[in-house]
Formats: C-alpha cells, structure tokens, sequence
C-alpha cells in the first residue's frame, strides 16, 4: 500500500472509521499467526462473546471489516449476512473468528456448523475462506488460538486458496 494510509471501514449502512489499514496487522495475511494478530485487534479480552468478519481483497489485504457482538456464551451469527457483506465489500477472501470469553479456544459444534455453512456460501460464490479463528486467554493470560486450518477442520478451502497464500508468501 503507498501513499496516506486509509482507515479500513466496517460494514454497516453506513461506514464509518475504523483502525488504520495502514497498520501492518491488515496487510497480506497469508498465515494463520498473522490472521490471530488482526484478530486480537478486535477481539482480544472482551468480556462477551463476538464474532468478527475480515474481507480481503485479491492480495489478502484487509478491505472492511464486520464485528457483530453477542451475550455472555455465544455470538448469533447468520451466514447469509456474512456473505451479504463480502459481496457488499466487494471480497474476494474472507476470514472469520470469535473469540471465548472462557479462554478455552476448542470449536463448539455450533461453531463448526457456523464454519461449514460459510465455507459452503464461499465456494458458490467463489470467496477464498483462508481461516476461522477462535481467539482466547488462559488462566494466566497467555494468548490462546485456534486455527481451522492449522487444525485441519477446514475441508471446503479450495486448492485455490491455498495457491494464492503460496504465491504471496514469495512476496513478503
């Protein structure tokens, strides 16, 4: 990105400022630790439950953003919005994450439902999900994260998706 940094939008009926796509947290995420870093910008100790939406352009790259917030146990979450919103944002990839106020990271089933109907949405509409991240804290406040994909539980990533991540890593 050169020139003035932008602030990255969210997407509501309105946009409306948000942190800085300047700030290196949003460019090119290309790898799941980078992924949990932006993350964590949003995400990190927040005492309910959120969900969090991070649409990225062609080169990873975050473009826009959406954080719908929920109760003490979970984040309702419907995936006909998520999509509404990726093409609204003109996405081309999409990372979703949550986090637990528990600190325990390990997907709930509804979690993995949530993941698998998204992934689905993706494929027909031909949106790279590149991860679905639960973020949180241990009990002595080390940072805690779980990756769909580091964890394999991504089935219905493309072999796409996976070819763009490899040719950009030869770029950072």
């Amino acid at each position: 990105m050169t020139g003035k940094p932008v602030a990255l939008r969210e997407l509501v009926a309105t946009y409306r400022a948000g942190p800085s796509a300047g700030d290196v947290r949003f460019r090119r995420i290309v790898r799941p630790e980078l992924a949990a870093a932006a993350a964590r910008v949003f995400l990190d100790n927040l005492a309910d439950e959120h969900h969090l939406c991070l649409y990225l352009s062609a080169r990873y790259d975050v473009i826009c953003y959406r954080l719908r917030a929920g109760g003490a146990t979970c984040a309702y979450v419907d995936a006909r919005s998520v999509m509404r919103d990726a093409l609204l944002g003109s996405a081309q990839g999409l990372i979703t994450a949550h986090n637990h106020p528990s600190g325990e990271v390990e997907p709930s089933d509804e979690d993995r439902s949530l993941r698998s109907t998204i992934a689905a949405f993706c494929e027909v509409m031909n949106i790279d999900y590149v991860d679905d991240l639960i973020i949180g804290r241990s009990p002595t406040g080390e940072p805690r994260v779980y990756s769909a994909i580091e964890s394999r539980e991504m089935p219905h990533v493309k072999e796409k998706a996976a070819a763009v991540v490899r040719g950009l890593r030869g770029t950072l």
